[in-house]
């Protein structure tokens, strides 16, 4: 029987050095011991900074703001043809149309086009209030009573007992 061993080689342990080797010109043996002393008190100071940071230095969880809606730019639209009517109050018919009660006449806007509609019957004082009714009509209320545009003209509904001393403020359609 024949057996073969293998030999390994024996690594050797070589013992560290314990002091820099020192050349005639250089420095860095001096400099050495207080570079890596500085180098720790450096990274300890760093640490104990970074560490007493706590929640004032972190960052805060993002939180949408919401907006006041009716200070949106594209919400509200001015007309140029109303500049210097004195428009006082205003409601949508239910055909779409806007309707602007001024303080001689009442205007319709229907998207395209701009169209005066005077009575006779508000002399004395601007509309006040404009009410839409279920039936389609539309009512104002000012200082000369109510009045009510029904059929393509103005009819009185409510006159005032004497114009100016109980104007009407506000119009609300209730149900039938």
């Amino acid at each position: 029987m024949c057996t073969a061993r293998a030999t390994l080689p024996v690594l050797e342990r070589r013992p560290r050095p314990t002091a820099i080797p020192q050349t005639s010109h250089s420095t860095m043996p001096l400099l050495l011991p207080v570079f890596t002393r500085c180098t720790r008190r450096v990274g300890t100071a760093l640490v104990i900074l970074w560490l007493g940071m706590g929640p004032g230095w972190t960052a805060e969880p993002y939180e949408p703001q919401e907006g006041d809606p009716l200070l949106e730019p594209w919400r509200l639209r001015t007309y140029p043809e109303m500049t210097g009517l004195g428009a006082d109050c205003m409601t949508e018919s239910s055909d779409g149309a806007l309707w602007f009660g001024t303080s001689e006449t009442f205007w319709r806007y229907d998207g395209f086009d701009w169209a005066d509609h005077p009575t006779p019957l508000i002399s004395g004082g601007s509309a006040k209030t404009l009410c839409r009714a279920a039936d389609g009509s539309l009512y104002a209320g000012g200082p000369w009573g109510i009045i009510v545009w029904r059929g393509g003209e103005w009819s009185r509904v409510f006159p005032a007992e004497r114009p100016g001393f109980a104007a009407v403020r506000k119009l609300v359609h209730g149900r039938e």
